[in-house]
């Protein structure tokens, strides 16, 4: 009978220690990962056309596939998930770009996603 606490409290520390392990460890964002624009959605059917068809840019926000939440083509792009931004220095490997002109809001391009 005195088994069953220990293997319970070795089971809870085990538990603890897991958790604590993911929350710890630096868990890994998924900034230029690609995602998918909805081509079905008619406020995207412009953006949503193949990569190299159209120079527009858009951002979908409350986007599921992306940990950012936010799924972006910059100038034709493929699509990827981004994350907002107002310099250069908080998008790793990219640079801060507006992506609808005049708007005044800006997300993180990679550099390999910028127009030669």
């Amino acid at each position: 009978m005195p088994r069953w606490p220990r293997l319970a409290r070795l089971g809870i520390w085990l538990s603890f220690a897991l958790v604590s392990l993911y929350l710890f460890s630096g868990c890994t964002d998924d900034l230029y990962a690609a995602c998918t624009i909805d081509p079905e959605d008619p406020f995207m059917q412009q953006c949503a056309a193949p990569s190299g068809s159209a120079r527009t840019s858009c951002v979908v926000e409350q986007q599921l596939q992306c940990e950012t939440r936010i799924c972006g083509k910059y100038q034709g792009s493929t699509a990827f998930c981004t994350i907002e931004c107002s310099a250069d220095s908080e998008c790793a490997d990219g640079v801060c770009r507006e992506f609808v002109f005049q708007s005044g809001v800006r997300y993180c391009v990679e550099n390999a996603k910028l127009p030669e």
